[in-house]
């Protein structure tokens, strides 16, 4: 990805963004959660950390029964053919379920706690909107904070837990299908094959990028969660980041201030963005209702409010 102006990879860690932007974001964000209080950013790179390592050990458990199937079924030096190379792609398609399943278990309380976060983010945003401070008397979400509040965040840790699942899942099955082709095009053998199975787990760089990623889209849940709670937010509007690349301002032009509904999405799956270089990028994992756009995206989302204030 090339960034159109500076990014928030370690390359660029000493630029600072405009405060108009932080005051809208997680960054100043402070969790409290079990007696324990720390930045956001702690609490998201504990859980980025924890669900990489848990991606890394449900994928590696799935790799070592497809490569044993594999290697039960021919001789280590022979040349793979068509069909055995067909049936490990069955063996890998049987075990999706189960994968699919562990790592929506393996993501829940990593989910729940960044979905809690963007709830209550959300939640001050609107407050903040509304002109009432969150929890006091008049506030608009009528004290959702405490007892209905968990009932949006655990609609919203599940769709993300599966989302998390199925995100790794989909990109596990893309890099086993180019070893098979790659397998058949150059006759492999059945160790070389093996060998490169082994090597299609994903590696801690790999894991936590998509971590954060999946991290970003269960705050993002969070958020929307909370103003569909509300009843008093309307709709959504796009806040460019100031590391923003192109596709990403194309998505702020288009919906900065043109908003959407609170359930909608700013794109179904199969859209495709265009830059303003004449760049484009398809949009098929999952309708976007809100950052991020793609890995390591920075951008946000404002809420648009219909609420008059209480009554005298």
């Amino acid at each position: 990805m090339t960034h159109a102006k500076s990014c928030p990879c370690k390359n660029c860690k000493s630029a600072k963004p405009p405060l108009w932007w932080i005051d809208f974001t997680a960054e100043k964000q402070v969790i409290v959660k079990d007696g324990i209080t720390e930045t956001f950013e702690a609490t998201e790179a504990r859980a980025v950390r924890a669900f990489a390592e848990g991606i890394q050990a449900d994928i590696d458990k799935v790799i070592e029964e497809v490569s044993r199937k594999l290697s039960a079924s021919i001789r280590a030096g022979d040349t793979v053919t068509q069909r055995q190379l067909e049936e490990v792609q069955a063996a890998l398609k049987a075990s999706q379920k189960k994968l699919i399943d562990d790592l929506a278990n393996t993501a829940k309380p990593y989910a729940q706690t960044i979905a809690e976060a963007g709830f209550d983010q959300g939640a001050s945003l609107v407050a903040g909107a509304a002109g009432l401070p969150p929890g006091g008397p008049n506030d608009p979400l009528g004290g959702l904070l405490s007892g209905k509040a968990s009932e949006f965040v655990v609609e919203a840790t599940n769709r993300a837990a599966i989302r998390m699942a199925r995100s790794v899942s989909e990109s596990l099955a893309e890099r086993v299908a180019n070893i098979i082709r790659v397998g058949i095009e150059e006759t492999a053998t059945g160790t070389d094959v093996i060998g490169l199975l082994e090597e299609a787990g994903f590696d801690e760089n790999r894991a936590q990028t998509i971590a954060r990623t999946e991290s970003a889209r269960a705050y993002t849940d969070g958020q929307n969660a909370a103003w569909e709670a509300s009843g008093v937010v309307k709709g959504k509007t796009w806040l460019v980041s100031p590391y923003a690349c192109e596709f990403c301002e194309a998505a702020a032009k288009e919906f900065g201030e043109k908003s959407v509904g609170v359930k909608d999405a700013f794109y179904e799956r199969g859209s495709t963005i265009t830059g303003a270089s004449g760049a484009t990028m398809a949009l098929d994992f999952d309708d976007t209702s809100g950052p991020p756009l793609h890995p390591n995206c920075r951008c946000s989302l404002l809420p648009v409010i219909d609420y008059e204030g209480p009554d005298e």
